[in-house]
């Protein structure tokens, strides 16, 4: 039987990491690893470094966040705080920033598209921008997308696509409370099941015209609604693991 060829099968990877969950089990604000300061003309900003672990990752990976130069960062509490020279009582990053572009991207996923009810959420957290608390526990589905540089440039930069966990069960209790999805999004979920385990059809989620439908992906990776689906019977697994 002739194969369908895709023009996207032709296409190479850039052997990065994309399209995973993971988790930020550890946040620090260090100076760029070397090979990045002699590429960027010696640049010793503090950066944002965060260290993801998850399923879908061999073996823990750092993601560096530059933080901007123009406020004049100092690190504070061994790596866990960066305060400004230039305003002490500053605590947030330049918006152009790679840490700025993260926060903003933070703050809509925790608010589900709402910015200030996700201002109120990470508020909630006890922490700001410029602690590394602040990032560590939260878990996410991450994918590189294209942005554009300082210089006019584009490069492919990893960024947060769906909120998984919050990282505190009090805050997560608080953020649970939103609208019901219909039935048509629950069969459209069970039709993508099909051959699939927990974790592939998580991912397929996110490749699909689901995507776009918070209330659905706030209930599949927030409150468990694959396991609400096994239970009254909806979603059925084989003894391999996989979605029948």
């Amino acid at each position: 039987m002739a194969r369908e060829l895709r023009d996207e099968d032709f296409e190479l990877g850039s052997g990065l990491m994309d399209d995973f969950d993971a988790t930020i089990t550890d946040a620090w604000f260090a100076p760029p690893r070397q090979e990045y300061s002699e590429k960027a003309g010696g640049e010793s900003t503090p950066f944002l470094h965060l260290k993801l672990e998850g399923p879908d990752l061999d073996q823990p990976m750092t993601e560096m966040k530059s933080t901007g130069s123009a406020k004049g960062w100092q690190i504070q509490r061994e790596g866990l705080e960066i305060v400004s020279a230039k305003s002490p009582n500053l605590h947030q990053f330049v918006q152009s920033s790679r840490a700025g572009e993260l926060v903003n991207r933070i703050i809509a996923l925790a608010g589900k598209g709402d910015k200030a009810k996700g201002v109120q959420v990470m508020k909630s957290r006890g922490y700001l921008m410029t602690e590394a608390e602040f990032y560590t526990g939260l878990s996410f589905h991450w994918e590189r997308e294209q942005m554009a540089t300082v210089g006019g440039e584009t490069r492919d930069v990893l960024m947060p696509t769906a909120l998984l966990d919050i990282g505190d069960a009090s805050v997560a209790t608080a953020v649970a409370s939103e609208p019901a999805f219909s039935d048509e999004d629950t069969e459209a979920l069970v039709a993508l099941a099909s051959g699939k385990t927990e974790q592939q059809l998580k991912q397929q989620v996110m490749r699909s015209e689901l995507k776009g439908n918070k209330e659905l992906l706030n209930a599949v990776f927030n409150k468990n609604l694959l396991k609400t689906l096994e239970e009254n019977g909806t979603l059925t697994r084989g003894p391999d693991g996989k979605y029948i």
